[in-house]
């Protein structure tokens, strides 16, 4: 189990990230981008995988990040642990399916 990062600020997770994932159901991995900018008290959420788009909203609680979205119309939810060293490790789910995938967002090139 990971220690608590403590309270989370803004500009803690603001950035882009590179993306690991394994999709829920069948598997297949993919790759991508993914950036998280701060909009008052929740975050922005983009991911680009391939020639895809989907743009979510997320809260944070503690050392967590829920996010919701809309993906090829269907509701989905991450959810990411923020880990000391700056990843994001987390499940998802899109509405109606029976199956989780995972992800990892990796910061990039922060300063």
């Amino acid at each position: 189990m990971l220690a608590s990062v403590g309270p989370l600020r803004a500009a803690d997770l603001a950035g882009a990230y590179s993306v690991e994932g394994q999709n829920a159901g069948d598997q297949r991995l993919y790759r991508g981008e993914l950036t998280i900018t701060p909009i008052g008290q929740v975050y922005r959420v983009v991911w680009r995988i391939g020639n895809g788009e989907n743009v979510g909203t997320g809260i944070v609680q503690n050392d967590m990040l829920a996010v919701v979205y809309v993906q090829q119309g269907k509701a989905g939810i991450a959810l990411y642990e923020v880990r000391r060293d700056g990843v994001l490790s987390g499940t998802w789910t899109i509405h109606g399916t029976q199956n989780v995938g995972s992800e990892t967002l990796t910061p990039k090139n922060r300063t």
